[in-house]
């Protein structure tokens, strides 16, 4: 990964848990003689986890982020729009991407909201998978995730799957 010279990226994680892909990622683009050259979003669905992720970008001093590390349900309400708070202006697209998102994970309490709530946008190109009645931890969400991933991702960014 090479940075460009005063080219400000803008760098992802769906589900950060406490951050550590997103940070590693942002001090990569950042290193060398360009200085600071990422800004920081993410958003997981955890308190604690978010809580933890503010921390570790204070002590990473990429604070300029903190802002942008929102806790809530990235499938059913993304918090990061092209116009902040706006989610009419679209998902916010971005440079890079990371993440590892939930390979198992019941949501089957918001899998109908999520269809009904995102139905006529192509966001969830491939569809959303329905949750088996046996079996609501397998690994549907993370279907979800890679096209939310896939939506999110500039036309010429970079996400390692």
């Amino acid at each position: 990964m090479t940075p460009v010279e005063d080219k400000m990226y803008e760098v992802y994680d769906p589900s950060a848990g406490s951050g550590s892909l997103v940070l590693h990622l942002a001090n990569e683009l950042g290193e060398g003689s360009f200085g600071d050259r990422a800004i920081v979003y993410t958003q997981d669905i955890s308190s604690k986890s978010t809580r933890f992720l503010r921390l570790n970008l204070m002590l990473n001093g990429l604070t300029n982020s903190l802002d942008n590390i929102i806790e809530g349900d990235t499938l059913l309400s993304p918090a990061h729009y092209n116009t902040p708070h706006e989610p009419s202006s679209g998902v916010k697209q971005f440079d890079y991407i990371t993440s590892n998102p939930p390979f198992k994970m019941d949501f089957s309490a918001t899998r109908n909201e999520i269809e009904k709530t995102w139905q006529d946008t192509d966001r969830f190109f491939a569809g959303i998978p329905n949750v088996p009645n046996k079996k609501k931890e397998s690994m549907a969400i993370y279907l979800c995730f890679i096209q939310h991933i896939l939506w999110s991702l500039k036309e010429m960014g970079k996400q390692p799957l």
